[in-house]
């Protein structure tokens, strides 16, 4: 296969790149994408009274991923079961899909 400037381009190695804003760690959302929202979480966590810091012991969970909670990113599947299991709920007790 010919790309730019007629050099050969192998098709299998082509077809595996990515796009520039595929390798970013944040991505742009899509109008009309959904996301996750944890205002659940943070409701319920002031409804039992405690605190981030009690949570992250009582799950497991590092400083990292509370703050990824916070701002609305996104965190590994496994966190937010050990999440449920310590606060001894469902996972659509803690989390939200929200349509932008």
């Amino acid at each position: 296969m010919s790309g730019i400037c007629g050099e050969n381009i192998d098709s299998d190695k082509h077809t595996q790149m990515r796009m520039p804003n595929q390798m970013g760690r944040h991505r742009r959302r899509l109008e009309g994408s959904m996301h996750f929202n944890y205002n659940k979480l943070w409701k319920l966590l002031i409804d039992r009274g405690m605190k981030k810091k009690e949570l992250k012991e009582a799950a497991n969970v590092s400083s990292a991923s509370l703050a990824k909670l916070a701002k609305g990113e996104n965190i590994q599947t496994d966190v937010l079961l050990r999440i449920c299991e310590a606060l001894d709920v469902e996972l659509n007790d803690i989390v939200d899909t929200v349509r932008d």
